[in-house]
């Protein structure tokens, strides 16, 4: 059986950046400036462009190195929904050469 494909939220705002809820309180989301942002509910971390095909995961080193299976498990995730995928790596931790 093929994967379903996953149903993306549109935007209000077809330049903004959808960030999904699990990433409030993120600090990346201070650096976004050029681009408006706005909360949406959606399976992964960021959702840009207007189609909906581009997506991003986020990724703290020091987050991996705890739990080095997160990231398979959120790309699993996504399925087929995304043409593109981008993963958004924080460099928090002096063992990043571990990774």
């Amino acid at each position: 059986q093929a994967p379903q494909r996953q149903q993306q939220q549109r935007l209000a705002n077809p330049k903004a950046i959808m960030v999904s809820r699990r990433q409030k309180g993120n600090p990346v989301l201070s650096f976004i400036k050029n681009v408006p942002w706005e909360f949406g509910e959606i399976v992964a971390d960021y959702q840009m462009g207007s189609t909906s095909h581009t997506c991003a995961l986020f990724l703290s080193v020091k987050y991996h190195l705890l739990k080095p299976r997160y990231v398979y498990s959120r790309m699993e995730q996504l399925q087929v929904g995304y043409k593109l995928r981008v993963l958004l790596c924080l460099v928090d931790s002096e063992e990043c050469q571990k990774v």
